[in-house]
């Protein structure tokens, strides 16, 4: 192989790579930050690819959430608030009022596992130059979300990995 070859052919990998590593990234959220029901500070989940869907996704196809349910039995249980960040964010900029999609984790009691309910998935902007998905309302009330379900006792277990105190 000539010089000029290989050279071309170096260059054509390390492009591709770049294309790869980008469209890689956008397959999960940049971070999940839990906070509120009693926990001494916020929590960061950076989430690897292909992990921690069930917090925003819920268990439904993010673009089939329009006719997704809630689980029945959540009024009055204890929860954190989550928010999901899609896009490039700095870790100072966490802050809920800046995700586009939020949730509540329910808390497991002695008769029933964890929950989530959340909002939909807003991933991109509508503009192409903005490196993040536009913040959305947080919901008040549990009516506004859109979708959620049961977690599993290996979901459950994931988020316990991760920090998040289930008690």
């Amino acid at each position: 192989m000539t010089r000029a070859r290989l050279g071309s052919w170096i260059l054509g990998v390390a492009i591709l790579l770049l294309l790869v590593s980008k469209s890689m990234s956008a397959i999960g959220p940049a971070a999940i930050l839990l906070h509120g029901g009693g926990l001494q500070a916020p929590i960061v989940v950076r989430p690897q690819i292909g992990s921690f869907i069930f917090m925003w996704g819920g268990g439904t196809r993010y673009d089939k959430q329009s006719g997704a349910t809630i689980p029945t039995g959540l009024d009055g249980r204890r929860y954190l608030d989550y928010d999901v960040f899609w896009g490039r964010f700095e870790p100072g900029e966490l802050k809920p009022e800046a995700a586009s999609q939020h949730g509540r984790l329910y808390l497991p009691t002695a008769n029933q596992p964890a929950a989530v309910v959340l909002t939909n998935p807003a991933m991109t902007s509508p503009d192409p130059r903005e490196t993040r998905a536009r913040a959305t309302p947080i919901p008040s009330q549990l009516k506004d979300f859109v979708s959620g379900r049961v977690l599993t006792p290996s979901e459950t277990a994931a988020l316990v990995a991760a920090g998040v105190p289930m008690n």
